[in-house]
């Protein structure tokens, strides 16, 4: 078998398809990442574990919702602005949160179709929407049931 080095060009022979390939192609939906959950459960889930399918899509969901724009600096336009409609009034807010998010999600994670969002002060008496709780439903984009993420904003 020949092999390359920048002193000599690369011939046929390198490239023969009988030749067993350093590189085997993955199929689109073989996708996973680490999981980021810090509290580990019985089993030994928890930082560190891979994390598959609706279970993924959840993970990389969650990431991107809570990421404000401009905080990668690779990827200046990754993430959505959730953070900058928390003081505003829940009437306000709750139609801007669902485009931030909308957008976001037909943007950068193709997995998931969104669905809709619903917002909720997290103190019932607090109208003014510093603390909220946001409630995205979605879809796998290959279809499935109804998927959902609830996750809280602006507070501890």
């Amino acid at each position: 078998m020949s092999t390359f080095s920048p002193q000599s060009p690369p011939t046929p022979a390198m490239f023969a398809l009988d030749q067993p390939m350093l590189f085997q192609p993955q199929p689109d939906w073989a996708d996973w990442s680490m999981e980021l959950d810090v509290t580990a459960d019985a089993a030994g889930a928890g930082l560190g574990h891979l994390v598959q399918a609706l279970d993924d899509i959840q993970q990389c969901l969650l990431i991107l919702l809570t990421t404000p724009k401009g905080s990668d600096p690779f990827r200046p336009t990754f993430g959505a602005d959730l953070f900058r409609w928390i003081d505003a009034p829940i009437d306000i807010a709750t139609a801007n949160l669902a485009r931030e998010a909308a957008v976001a999600i037909q943007t950068w994670e193709r997995r998931a179709v969104f669905e809709s969002l619903s917002v909720a002060p997290i103190d019932a008496t607090d109208q003014s929407g510093s603390h909220l709780q946001l409630t995205v439903s979605w879809r796998p984009s290959t279809g499935g049931e109804l998927q959902i993420l609830s996750f809280a904003i602006g507070g501890n």
